[in-house]
């Protein structure tokens, strides 16, 4: 609308870290949380899986994705179908908190396949609790998590995607390295830093009345 750049503040979404981080995988699952949307890509998570399936036939692990119905239901079926190994993928429409909690720190990754985001909340979500992360690469995931996840291209064919997965399953030094890195980030945006900046903004708009 004609604001400059540098007349906008932004102040990152916080999150809260309840529980004591995840140390050691303990499972070779992956987990996706979206909605069957456009914009969540979840076509490039089964090729993904594909391609996964085809180099790594001794991968027994399971993708859950966990979201409601959408535009791209009736796709994702289809692909799901096609896969060298359906039964290693589920779509899960909704699940209470705890089985969803339970179902992040059980598995080996949390993936985001999106095109645009305003945050993801959920990637920094996965990196409080100590899961690392496997996200595309657009700007928001560029601008926050440049240095603790590994990045696959929007238009993967699956190749990239499958081959972090194939990294990060064999190299438990990778996945120690993603986890304390996306731990730290988290730490770092915090609550109490989302609560102050807000204050401080508030703070400024009524000194400038």
């Amino acid at each position: 609308f004609g604001v400059k750049p540098d007349r906008i503040e932004v102040i990152p979404n916080g999150v809260h870290i309840p529980r004591t981080p995840v140390l050691t995988p303990l499972s070779e699952d992956l987990v996706a949380l979206a909605r069957h949307d456009v914009n969540k890509n979840l076509p490039a998570l089964l090729r993904g899986v594909a391609q996964l399936q085809l180099q790594c036939p001794q991968w027994r692990g399971v993708l859950r994705i966990v979201g409601r119905s959408g535009r791209q239901t009736g796709l994702l079926q289809r692909l799901h179908r096609q896969l060298p190994r359906p039964e290693q993928v589920e779509l899960i429409d909704g699940l209470p908190k705890d089985q969803l909690v339970a179902c992040l720190r059980s598995s080996l990754a949390l993936l985001s396949a999106s095109t645009e985001e305003g945050f993801d909340y959920p990637v920094l979500e996965a990196k409080a609790e100590g899961i690392p992360t496997l996200i595309s690469a657009i700007p928001v995931h560029r601008e926050f998590h440049a240095d603790s996840s590994l990045f696959f291209p929007v238009d993967d064919d699956g190749t990239a995607l499958a081959g972090h997965l194939i990294d990060l399953r064999r190299d438990q030094t990778l996945w120690k390295d993603l986890s304390q890195r996306g731990l730290a980030l988290a730490r770092s945006l915090s609550l109490e830093r989302q609560v102050e900046a807000i204050r401080a903004q508030i703070r400024t708009l009524a000194l400038l009345r």
